[in-house]
């Protein structure tokens, strides 16, 4: 119990000036523990308060990224519609069925055509049984009733077994231990 004390602290408290500091933290009264409650309450506020900070400082960095972003972006859309508009002009680019494409020194121009795509429509069961009776399709899906299996479920001895069956099912339903927590309000 001694060494997991100290390996904790030695954790916490890398820095010799931190352990000096968390040093002022022992509980010798009542009135320590009390102080030591207004302690975590303040620390509490200055934690909130710094990703608040963070918080507003990234929206605003967001904002500038996005504003130039956009800039650039709409600048480029220019120089494509430019490029495609001279492609298009000169004549000469290779024409396949699905694309136009002109090649220089710096990369091709490859303008694709307009294509016409089917797009599934989203239909309920009620209409496709009633209209599209011939593209029809069944899925069934099984999934585990965990809730209910839950109820019958018991751990002893570290082994997870289901009471109703008297089965250890261990291998299959893993089992986690939280780890302890402490709160002030």
């Amino acid at each position: 119990m001694e060494n997991n004390l100290t390996d904790l602290f030695n954790e916490l408290f890398p820095e010799d000036s931190d352990k000096e500091d968390a040093a002022e933290y022992s509980f010798v009264s009542e009135s320590d523990v009390d102080d030591s409650i207004e302690n975590i309450k303040s620390l509490d506020i200055d934690i909130k308060r710094f990703k608040d900070l963070y918080a507003e400082k990234v929206e605003k960095l967001k904002g500038e990224l996005e504003g130039r972003v956009s800039k650039l972006n709409n600048k480029r859309e220019w120089i494509l519609f430019n490029l495609k508009n001279s492609v298009m002009a000169a004549g000469d680019a290779k024409e396949s069925k699905t694309m136009f494409k002109k090649s220089f020194l710096s990369g091709d121009v490859i303008i694709k055509k307009s294509v016409t795509k089917l797009i599934k429509p989203d239909l309920s069961e009620e209409t496709i049984l009633k209209d599209f009776t011939l593209y029809k399709k069944s899925d069934t899906k099984i999934t585990l009733d965990w809730a209910e299996m839950k109820k019958s479920l018991k751990i002893l001895n570290g082994l997870v077994i289901d009471t109703s069956t008297g089965e250890n099912l261990s291998d299959t339903i893993m089992t986690e231990i939280t780890p302890e927590t402490v709160t002030i309000k």
